[in-house]
């Protein structure tokens, strides 16, 4: 029988920064793909001016509408992520991949029908 080796015993603290350090790392990586993604910028171009009112202070409303897009992108992320942890259950399970593909399948072939005859 091998032998586990033992970490060693972290204290509360030790393990918080630990934590830290992990969802820090998470926290810049997001950061860094969603503000180089072209398409995040485009949204933000095309979807801020029609909400702001000139006539007043430009930057209270940025606050308030970069806090709801930020509040909406997190809820959105949150339940991508749980989506994709589920669907990564249910992929492993026995035929399941090959079912996925053949629903994908008809499905472009549907949008293509629709896409030619309409």
């Amino acid at each position: 029988m091998a032998e586990h080796q033992q970490l060693p015993h972290l204290t509360v603290l030790q393990k918080m920064w630990f934590i830290f350090l992990i969802f820090w790392g998470l926290v810049s990586q997001g950061f860094v793909t969603a503000v180089s993604n072209p398409k995040g910028w485009a949204f933000m171009i095309s979807l801020l001016p029609p909400f702001l009112n000139l006539s007043e202070a430009i930057s209270g409303q940025l606050i308030v509408l970069v806090a709801i897009i930020m509040c909406s992108e997190f809820v959105c992320m949150t339940i991508y992520a749980s989506g994709g942890k589920s669907l990564r259950v249910f992929l492993q399970r026995g035929d399941n991949v090959h079912w996925l593909n053949r629903l994908a399948g008809s499905l472009l072939i549907a949008v293509g029908a629709w896409l030619a005859l309409g």
